[in-house]
């Protein structure tokens, strides 16, 4: 994810119409619901980058302070906990406080859970299985769009958009192995 609170909400609901149309699928809206809470993991690329964004803004890390910034905040993506997140950001504020307002919006529980992954051998933390970074979905996200084109009449655009639906199923129905 990429932190942005509509894809998580668009992914969320997402989530519950697909298990709610499946009839193998038994839970109800509600206990869908609950199991999209865990399911989220932050884009380590997106963070980086808004590390690198904000480092470079000289009102609030000098020069010669970008790298210990950079350093201090990317070891919030190694917290094991809620806890140790706030300890480390409470940290990066302490010597960099005129970014007090950026690490605030990253210590907001539900923005801190998303970069927040435990870690150790008992965890039963499945997120850790997820890849570090969505780049390779967005780049299928740029492939869908590269091959629909743009400004097409809208029964050109929903025909294509068709086209490229059914070519997903056939590849879904190929991993299922049910072609």
């Amino acid at each position: 994810m990429d932190f942005s609170q509509a894809q998580l909400l668009g992914s969320d609901n997402a989530f519950i119409r697909f298990f709610l149309e499946d009839s193998n699928d038994t839970r109800t809206e509600e206990e869908l619901r609950l199991a999209t809470a865990n399911r989220h993991c932050g884009c380590t690329y997106h963070f980086d980058n808004q590390v690198t964004r904000v480092g470079k803004i000289l009102a609030i890390v000098p020069v010669d302070q970008r790298e210990a910034f950079k350093k201090l905040a990317r070891r919030l993506r190694t917290a094991d906990s809620y806890k140790e997140f706030q300890q480390r950001a409470c940290t990066l504020t302490a010597q960099f406080p005129r970014a007090k307002r950026w690490v605030d919006w990253w210590t907001q529980r539900h923005i801190a859970n998303l970069l927040i992954l435990n870690r150790s051998k008992d965890s039963k933390d499945s997120r850790v299985l997820l890849p570090e970074t969505t780049n390779a979905q967005e780049a299928a996200h740029f492939s869908m769009y590269s091959r629909q084109g743009k400004k097409h009449e809208l029964i050109t655009g929903l025909k294509k958009c068709y086209k490229i639906a059914i070519e997903h199923e056939k590849t879904w129905y190929h991993v299922k192995g049910m072609l």
